[in-house]
């Protein structure tokens, strides 16, 4: 629980906090809720953050123009990391044709949480 309080604490998570359904998602991760299954899935987490961070991950800014598959690029307009990542990378494609990218208002970092109908929406079209 330490560590889910820590982690959603940064500021990644603002609009996630202030969203109703904050509670839920804390509760769904926290050990205390089934007796420990959860605990092995946040250890599991933070493995898994340290070592796939984007952070960590080689960068591959010069395979991007040669991406030939459509791709959909989904992000809240209340993270502006992201927000300037995926715009820069549809300026680095050649071919943009393939690479589309929604900004999903008011929203931030976990779309699939704070905003599902919208991402299903862009997924329904996009499919």
């Amino acid at each position: 629980d330490a560590f889910l309080r820590h982690w959603y604490a940064g500021a990644l998570w603002a609009t996630l906090r202030r969203h109703p359904a904050f509670p839920r998602v804390l509760q769904m991760r926290s050990a205390s809720a089934d007796g420990g299954a959860a605990a092995a899935a946040v250890t599991e987490l933070a493995a898994a953050l340290t070592s796939m961070s984007t952070g960590r991950m080689e960068h591959m800014w010069s395979s991007v123009s040669r991406v030939r598959l459509p791709v959909k690029l989904v992000v809240g307009q209340a993270d502006p990391k992201y927000v300037t990542i995926n715009t820069h990378m549809i300026k680095v494609a050649r071919d943009t044709s393939t690479i589309s990218l929604a900004v999903v208002p008011r929203c931030g970092h976990a779309v699939h949480l704070e905003q599902p109908l919208v991402l299903l929406s862009q997924l329904l079209a996009f499919y």
